[in-house]
């Protein structure tokens, strides 16, 4: 198998993957519920939701909203739909595991900022920052970003991956 080969084999995976993704937001979005056995049933004293991440959220069957930290978020480079698992646990803790990212493209672009906080222009699209992850990368308006953004679904969030400070 040659490099060629690979690289189509990596190619079909990552479509494939991605449409995954975009049937599991579509249902999970249109009110169907997922007969999941996992899904809102109990089990040593938790309960185990799966939802779909929006930005700020994990959006359950159900259609009720679990915020998750900011700080999680950041961390992990979450980006709208991927899917999240929450435990929440008898002492009323919530413990948030991603567990479907959805297919990712990386770019370059410049920081800026308004008064409804970070964001970056790419392609003409307007993409909001977690003010965590602008603040943890230590970064300011004009310096270049590598973000993260969903490469086959809109979103209106973008993921800071890291900082390249301009001199």
């Amino acid at each position: 198998m040659n490099n060629s080969d690979v690289e189509k084999i990596n190619n079909l995976l990552a479509t494939a993957e991605g449409k995954i993704s975009a049937a599991r937001e579509l249902l999970l979005g249109k009110e169907f519920l997922i007969k999941a056995e996992k899904i809102g049933r109990k089990d040593d004293s938790k309960k185990i939701i799966e939802g779909v991440y929006n930005g700020q959220a994990v959006i359950a069957p159900d259609k009720s909203e679990y915020l998750v930290p900011v700080n999680y978020a950041s961390k992990s480079k979450l980006l709208p739909g991927d899917l999240l698992k929450l435990s929440i646990h008898s002492d009323g803790s919530y413990l948030f595991k991603q567990i479907g990212p959805v297919p990712r493209k990386r770019t370059i672009c410049e920081l800026e900022r308004d008064d409804g906080g970070y964001f970056v222009v790419i392609d003409d699209c307007r993409y909001k920052l977690l003010q965590a992850s602008v603040t943890y990368f230590k970064a300011n308006p004009g310096d270049s970003l590598a973000v993260i953004i969903p490469a086959d679904s809109p979103s209106d969030y973008a993921a800071v991956e890291n900082v390249i400070k301009s001199k």
